[in-house]
């Protein structure tokens, strides 16, 4: 258990400090707002001239999967054969929205307001790049969306890094942006220097928008979302360690046990050797030797089944750490100072027992 409670730290660590593709801090993320009196891209507008706001773009299709894209099929090819189907996320997005989310453009370029004919490019993600196959030649290629019978063509003009788009469970989706904006959702940069006073001036414009439909004002932060994907594994962890304690406990207390018994049935050696000329010393390490034998057997024992086991729960992350070695160590060593803890004192008065007494009782 305590290998388990040392992978699983691990594990949370990871998340907490993997590169996941975006910056995930000071995003707020502004709900209903297709709901509003007026347009979202007003709402937007005013809100970004506030002094503590960065930036603002509008979209449902964001990291953390506030919303799924949903599977759309393309085709590398006009005749849009069903065999020749690719299922790929279609994301609807601005042209602010890559920088803005610090994301990164590992080829081509980003969309571009300037240019009209981006209306009709896209970008595509690492993922759905490897599974197009176009090798090389990726940008500048052209790819195809289906419409009933009619059929959409659409230039590749940049190739996004990868970003995790859902939690480190599963694996980074193949996805294709479109330009344009969806305005169920506006999401901003801001400055956290006065949080509060942001918030209640963002919620002021969204509310004098949204007055014939009463919609409240609904918000997030896009780290905080971050963190919900994460609760159950920390719930688990918080359960996990605490019932390893309990199990250190309780194996304390029989270890105890144990070692109070053997004290008493070898009284008598214990004083013969003191008579004898035998140190404190030699007799302590006479009493732990036995448990310390028993200790050795349950790493031995233990640690494979721990290996397995959490194993076996680390296959429910696409994105994981390894089982470091140097954790069966620290997990053994930590059993041996607890043992040492545990029975020390018992040795220890067993060890100082005056010879005489305990032979006169005997």
């Amino acid at each position: 258990m305590i290998v388990g409670t040392l992978v699983i730290f691990s594990q949370l660590n990871y998340i907490g400090n993997r590169d996941i593709g975006y910056n995930r801090n000071q995003i707020l993320i502004v709900k209903n707002t297709d709901n509003m009196d007026q347009p979202a891209k007003i709402f937007k507008e005013a809100v970004t001239r506030l002094p503590d706001v960065i930036d603002g773009t509008m979209t449902r299709f964001l990291p953390n999967k506030i919303t799924d894209g949903g599977g759309r099929g393309y085709f590398k090819d006009a005749a849009m054969k069903a065999s020749d189907t690719y299922l790929l996320e279609k994301w609807t997005i601005e042209s602010n929205y890559i920088p803005m989310m610090g994301m990164t453009i590992t080829e081509g370029r980003n969309f571009s307001p300037e240019l009209p004919t981006d209306s009709s490019s896209i970008l595509i993600n690492q993922t759905a790049a490897e599974l197009l196959g176009f090798g090389k030649s990726t940008i500048g290629q052209v790819l195809y969306l289906g419409n009933g019978n009619n059929s959409t063509s659409y230039k590749i003009i940049g190739i996004v890094k990868n970003f995790n788009d859902v939690s480190l469970h599963n694996k980074i989706s193949p996805i294709v942006f479109h330009l344009g904006a969806q305005e169920s959702v506006v999401s901003f940069k801001i400055r956290a220097n006065n949080l509060t006073s942001l918030l209640k001036k963002v919620s002021d414009i969204y509310l004098s928008m949204a007055k014939s439909s009463k919609q409240p004002f609904a918000f997030s932060f896009m780290d905080d979302d971050f963190d919900n994907l994460y609760r159950k594994d920390r719930k688990v962890s918080q359960i996990y360690s605490a019932f390893t304690l309990l199990a250190i406990f309780i194996a304390s207390l029989g270890l105890f046990g144990l070692v109070s018994y053997a004290t008493r049935q070898r009284v008598r050696e214990i004083g013969i050797r003191k008579v004898l000329g035998s140190s404190e010393i030699s007799i302590v390490g006479l009493l732990l030797k036995d448990v310390f034998k028993l200790v050795l057997l349950a790493v031995l024992i233990g640690c494979p089944i721990a290996w397995i086991a959490m194993n076996k729960w680390l296959q429910g992350f696409a994105y994981r750490t390894s089982i470091h070695w140097w954790i069966f160590p620290i997990a053994a060593i930590g059993t041996f100072i607890i043992t040492i803890s545990t029975v020390l004192w018992l040795t220890l008065n067993a060890a100082k027992m005056n010879p005489v007494l305990t032979l006169r009782k005997e």
